[in-house]
């Protein structure tokens, strides 16, 4: 049997352990007005109210319509034969664009 010196360091050790499986992170519960799970923030940039870029020469001018489009707060545009980091920023979008410059794919990240 343990003696009671013992048993309120276990008992604090054991609720510290548990709070951990109560996390507080952002994540809401289903139909509650919390943050949902997907981690979609009002920032983050929507590809697909830019599709209509697709095929539209990647310039300045271009990026700068993207950017309005999507909500993003930069735009890589990216070449066939660029390298790039992959690091995903959901806040950016990248242009993937052919070799005569034209777009053809749009990704945020």
């Amino acid at each position: 049997m343990m003696d009671r010196s013992r048993r309120l360091p276990l008992a604090c050790l054991a609720a510290f352990l548990l709070a951990g499986c109560n996390s507080t992170s952002g994540r809401g519960a289903p139909g509650s007005d919390s943050p949902s799970v997907s981690g979609e923030s009002e920032t983050a940039c929507r590809a697909e109210d830019a599709l209509f870029l697709i095929g539209r020469t990647a310039d300045d001018e271009t990026a700068r319509s993207a950017k309005a489009a999507t909500r993003a707060d930069r735009v890589r545009i990216v070449g066939p034969d660029d390298m790039v980091t992959q690091d995903f920023v959901p806040e950016r979008l990248n242009l993937y664009t052919d070799q005569s410059g034209r777009i053809v794919e749009l990704r945020c990240g």
